[in-house]
Parts: C-alpha cells; structure tokens; sequence
C-alpha cells in the first residue's frame, strides 16, 4: 500500500466523497484514489477545502457554480458533477463564500457563477 500526502496533492484533488470509513478522491486528471481514511481525517490535511454535507467536501478553486435549490438548500457544481449542501452545513458555507448576499436578483433559483480572481467575501480563496 502506497502513502499519499494529500497536503502536497490538494492542487490536483477537486472534491472528497466519503463512504463510511473510506474517502473517494476525484482529482482533475479525472482518476479517482480510494483511501482507508475518513473524510474528516482527510479534512485535517487539507485544510482549505470545504465541507459541504456529510458525504462530500470541496476545493474551492475547482468551484464552477452554485445553485441556491430552496431555502438554505444549495448545490454546487464541480466539473460536471452538482453536489448538494447540506441544510446544517449550509450556515458555514454561506459564510465562506457568500451563497445569500443581498441583491435584486435572488429568486427562489439563482446561478451564482464563481470567479477565482476576486473572492466574494472577504479574503477566502
């Protein structure tokens, strides 16, 4: 059994998918590593990404766009793939990148497209 130091990989990782004991990582190349760790191990060495549900967390530089579903109910597209967000998750990652800021145009479904240049509140990218 090969070491990964994910630390050093979070560049090429996009997002985490756990399943019981065990985390799916889906990087860019579009291969997928299977770990014996779990998802909030995982977490611990890959500090900058967020977790969005109990199942998944994300990079937030591979963030294409968010979709509000309802009422403190999102998704998040990565690539192709939309993962939700959690309802008691939804708190804290509205904080980390803005999903309910006031504006005229907030309907009930709202796209947010995400641009990495400039972070839409504070300094989290």
């Amino acid at each position: 059994m090969k070491r990964i130091n994910l630390a050093s990989q979070s560049d090429a990782i996009s997002y985490l998918s756990s399943n019981s004991n065990y985390t799916t990582i889906y990087r860019t190349d579009e291969t997928n590593w299977l770990l014996a760790k779990t998802l909030k191990a995982c977490l611990v060495e890959l500090p900058a990404f967020i977790r969005l549900h109990r199942q998944y967390a994300v990079n937030p530089r591979y963030i294409v766009k968010v979709r509000l579903v309802a009422p403190k109910t999102a998704e998040v597209l990565v690539g192709t793939t939309w993962l939700p967000v959690s309802r008691r998750l939804f708190r804290e990652v509205d904080q980390k990148m803005g999903l309910t800021q006031p504006g005229p145009s907030r309907g009930r479904w709202h796209y947010m497209d995400i641009k990495h240049d400039q972070p839409i509140r504070g300094d989290r990218f």
